[in-house]
């Protein structure tokens, strides 16, 4: 007799979380729809797989763009923005100052990564750090193995060899400058890292400690061609 659909049910229950790795991504926890708009009106969707145009518009895989309420400065919270609930419109994510930021000085710095423990060399990485102008600085740090403790790693920021008691310091990707080894300190002094039956990877010192610092960062001045340039932090 062959086959006929006997209904179509729309299933608008919560579904499961699933990472994306794309910024764009979200998700409804609870009930909801995202607004979405073509050329002949409104939709509703709960489907938030959504990406950037060239143009900056919010789109869905469809090209409709979605909407949203503005947010505004909220003049009784001066530094805050609120929404205000008006008609929606598409959003676009290069608009106005939604395209910039001010920028901000780094306060932490995240490291992952893989040792070899199959070798006793020097492993080397960098890391990256910003100040309150958005200046970037990159300073190389280095790995050593513990060679009385297998699974243990020593952390440290290695001198430069033709400038002594200096780092080498890159700044926004071109210039290379020296900042003297003072100006940054590690705490502890003597980090030691180590893997844990797990795998993971934690500070290896006092009990319950996992973090280790750069403390006291000082930029004000930075050697370049054997003179001081001052630079505002």
């Amino acid at each position: 007799m062959g086959a006929n659909v006997g209904s179509i049910v729309n299933v608008m229950g919560q579904g499961a979380a699933q990472r994306t790795d794309y910024g764009s991504d979200l998700m409804i926890d609870g009930d909801g729809f995202f607004i979405v708009k073509d050329a002949t009106g409104f939709s509703f969707t709960r489907a938030g797989v959504f990406e950037v145009d060239a143009k900056g518009n919010l789109v869905d895989p469809n090209g409709f763009n979605v909407c949203g309420w503005k947010a505004i400065d909220d003049p009784d919270n001066p530094g805050k923005q609120k929404v205000v609930k008006d008609n929606v419109t598409p959003i676009n994510i290069y608009e106005g100052n939604n395209s910039y930021s001010p920028a901000k000085a780094t306060t932490s710095i995240e490291f992952t990564g893989n040792f070899n423990q199959t070798t006793n060399s020097t492993q080397k990485n960098t890391i990256s750090f910003y100040d309150s102008q958005g200046n970037k600085y990159v300073i190389n740090v280095q790995f050593e193995k513990d060679p009385n403790a297998p699974n243990e790693w020593n952390l440290t920021i290695p001198q430069d060899a033709a400038q002594a008691g200096h780092v080498e310091v890159t700044v926004n990707g071109s210039e290379k400058m020296y900042l003297p080894i003072g100006n940054l300190n590690l705490n502890p002094a003597t980090p030691k890292l180590k893997f844990n039956a797990d795998g993971t990877l934690e500070y290896a010192g006092a009990a319950g400690s996992k973090s280790i610092s750069i403390d006291n960062i000082d930029l004000t001045q930075l050697k370049k061609n054997g003179k001081w340039t001052i630079i505002t932090c």
